[in-house]
């Protein structure tokens, strides 16, 4: 059984707990595309430079996507926030390493972590900055390639997310068969494509993403930060079509996109509760018209 637990409740000493951190990062090494990428792209590649002010920062496509490295790392900082480690070299070892990650799991009582990025954003848009799409697509590849290795530590414990290059939707659907060849547990995705000049999340652009959802077992995770689920945008773009089912409605005025992928799984940004139903989670895509209100839905928020 998974339990949420409260920010005041982070040490669990119970042993019939496992308790799922559903919301974890990993630090970036500065290498890491300038390591998998081919040569003829390391002057384009993301890279950690570090400033005159002696601090390291992330640029992708020449444009900065962090405050400084130590931004996504502050656990144990003495100072409170919004300081940070200036540095790659002083972000705590767990930040970025996979068995100092482990010994401080087991020191804080977590049995799994489900990981995300940083560079590329959390919903992977940091890479709709660069113009070239092969360059794009090498560098979600490059990501989930390192991101795989990393989690191979312990992939019992390490649960790596799928990112994609949702800005092409076969080569999305591409790169979460194969996340799931590799072992990943989830589907990174943007909670507003429609801010990016893609369609909405109930347009049938995008039935390719869940059919591929269902046919992995991945749900998909919409992190917070790359984009929500707000009412605005539902009305405005779903407002034509019932979104929530009502009794005695015919099956296909259903919440769009729900019946075309029967099994689709999704997880949002807090906390994970498995064998009920989440209550009342924060982001309720399946009210917004996505998926289906059936028992036994794996729809995790």
């Amino acid at each position: 059984m998974f339990y949420r637990v409260g920010l005041r409740s982070c040490v669990v000493t119970a042993p019939e707990l496992d308790v799922i951190d559903v919301d974890a990062h990993v630090t970036e090494p500065a290498t890491l595309w300038l390591d998998r990428l081919p040569t003829r792209w390391h002057d384009r590649a993301p890279r950690m430079v570090r400033g005159d002010d002696g601090k390291d920062r992330w640029y992708v496509a020449g444009g900065e996507v962090m405050l400084t490295v130590g931004h996504t790392a502050t656990a144990g900082w003495p100072a409170p926030f919004p300081a940070a480690p200036p540095t790659f070299e002083e972000t705590p070892a767990a930040a970025h390493d996979p068995v100092a990650r482990l010994a401080l799991m087991d020191e804080l009582g977590i049995a799994a972590q489900v990981l995300y990025p940083n560079v590329g954003g959390f919903g992977n848009q940091a890479f709709l900055a660069m113009d070239d799409d092969a360059l794009r697509l090498a560098c979600v590849q490059a990501y989930n390639d390192w991101i795989t290795e990393w989690a191979a530590t312990d992939p019992a414990r390490l649960l790596p997310v799928t990112a994609v290059p949702f800005w092409d939707i076969d080569a999305t659907v591409a790169e979460v068969e194969r996340g799931a060849a590799m072992g990943h547990r989830a589907i990174l995705f943007s909670g507003e494509p429609q801010r990016f000049g893609l369609p909405l999340l109930g347009d049938r652009h995008w039935d390719p993403l869940w059919r591929v959802s269902a046919e992995t077992g991945n749900p998909i995770s919409f992190h917070l930060g790359g984009g929500d689920f707000i009412p605005g945008h539902v009305r405005a773009g779903l407002g034509r079509r019932p979104l929530v089912p009502r009794a005695g409605r015919p099956a296909d005025q259903r919440q769009p996109g729900a019946h075309r992928a029967p099994g689709t799984g999704l997880v949002g940004r807090r906390s994970v509760e498995r064998g009920r139903r989440p209550r009342r989670p924060q982001h309720e895509p399946d009210r917004r018209g996505l998926l289906p209100r059936a028992p036994g839905r794996r729809g995790l928020a």
